[in-house]
């Protein structure tokens, strides 16, 4: 996709004479091709392709691309609970029972408890031979404002949601690996990423979407442990903590080593605001060779 499709795509999305939809064309949530189903019980069932992209040198998806599934279908789920109100992101654990190279994952998604403040959900995810990942994310409930975007439904029925992207801006050139996409880079003598705010990754507040996040997290604790133990490493669990946003960057994602148990490395991620050393998101992750 060119930078002035991109730009174009986020003018339209964005134009004063139509609502704001959420997430515009040359987004992480179209990129992964959601397709998203609720039904008569308030439970939520997302599907996601799984190309080759989205796995690591291992041959298995990563707990990256997983995460960003979780944020979308726990946000989708909560934001009906809260409807016309909006939310914001404040906690998310993943668990990875086991790795997985389907092509394709299955989450299911419910609302554990809808309190006044906060919302609390939990994602069952899975492939054909059972159940992949569990996770739970907890929102702040946000009152309406005159800016507060809308979330792109099938207003028809208002069961179905796809989330896929404008044929006329797919990219042209294939689909790049998802650290490409997102715009990583790695410093070779630190534990230190960096990324360039870009419109790929925003969220509806113009900060980096939670599920982005959580992939950043989990490719610093998948860095953290290769360079501990000298050979490729597979994220199995992270904890984020979402304390800020910004709407400015460059950001910072930072490691530091907490423990070292035989072939598995947990560490500390921060995730900083470049421009005025804010920190953001606070996690920890393991990863295992």
């Amino acid at each position: 996709m060119t930078q002035a499709a991109s730009s174009s795509a986020s003018a339209e999305a964005s134009s004063p004479s139509s609502p704001r939809i959420y997430p515009p064309y040359g987004h992480i949530l179209r990129h992964i091709e959601l397709d998203q189903r609720f039904d008569g019980s308030g439970t939520l069932f997302t599907s996601m392709p799984a190309p080759s992209d989205l796995f690591d040198a291992g041959g298995y998806l990563r707990v990256g691309a997983l995460a960003v599934l979780v944020d979308a279908a726990a946000g989708v789920l909560s934001h009906e609970q809260v409807r016309p109100d909006w939310l914001a992101t404040t906690d998310m654990k993943l668990h990875c029972v086991r790795p997985t190279a389907a092509a394709g994952i299955e989450s299911t998604t419910r609302v554990i408890r809808a309190g006044k403040r906060t919302i609390l959900t939990e994602s069952i995810l899975g492939d054909e031979d059972g159940e992949v990942a569990r996770a739970w994310v907890t929102y702040a409930r946000l009152p309406r404002r005159d800016d507060t975007p809308e979330v792109e439904t099938d207003h028809e029925s208002n069961r179905r949601i796809h989330h896929l992207e404008d044929p006329e801006i797919e990219r042209a050139n294939g689909r790049p690996p998802l650290d490409d996409y997102i715009g990583m880079r790695f410093d070779p003598n630190e534990l230190v990423i960096e990324v360039e705010h870009n419109p790929r990754i925003r969220n509806s507040f113009g900060s980096i979407q939670g599920g982005v996040v959580a992939a950043l997290v989990e490719r610093m604790s998948t860095l953290s442990a290769e360079r501990t133990l000298g050979r490729p490493a597979r994220a199995l669990d992270l904890h984020v903590h979402y304390l800020e946003q910004s709407t400015t960057g460059p950001f910072r994602i930072e490691g530091n080593v907490l423990r070292v148990e035989g072939r598995a490395v947990t560490t500390q991620v921060s995730i900083i605001d470049a421009s005025d050393r804010r920190l953001l998101d606070l996690a920890t992750a393991t990863a295992a060779a």
